[in-house]
C-alpha cells in the first residue's frame, strides 16, 4: 500500500490519500454493504453508486474518525464516499461527487 504525507488539518490528523491494493471479486464477497444514513442523500447520490463507489475504492483518506473512500460511481465519475464504523457496521455518513482536495 503507497503511503501519503501526513498533514494537519482543521479536523485533526489525516495521513494522505493512500492507493488501495486490488481484490479479487471472490475476496470481496465477505465484504458487508455499509448501512446508508439519510445525511449520505443531501447530495442526490444514487444508494447503488455510493455502494460500487465504496465497493471499488480506489484511494483512502483517514480523518479522526472518518475514513473517506474516493471511488467512481457506475458511469466512472470519482465521488467522494464517508463512512463512520460503529460496533462492526459501517455506515455511509457522507456521500458527493469528489472535490479537487481529494484527487491531487
Amino acid at each position: 500500500m503507497a503511503k501519503g504525507l501526513e498533514t494537519e488539518t482543521a479536523r485533526g490528523t489525516t495521513h494522505g490519500c493512500h492507493a488501495l491494493e486490488t481484490k479479487r471479486p471472490s475476496q470481496q464477497s465477505d465484504i458487508m454493504e455499509p448501512v446508508i444514513l439519510s445525511s449520505a442523500r443531501k447530495h442526490r447520490i444514487a444508494d447503488i453508486d455510493m455502494h460500487h463507489a465504496f465497493r471499488n475504492s480506489i484511494c483512502l483518506e483517514v480523518i479522526d474518525d472518518c475514513t473517506m473512500h474516493i471511488g467512481p460511481d457506475r458511469n466512472g465519475n470519482l465521488l467522494e464516499i464517508g463512512c463512520v464504523t460503529d460496533l462492526g457496521t459501517i455506515f455511509i455518513i457522507h456521500a458527493m461527487r469528489a472535490r479537487d482536495k481529494y484527487l491531487r
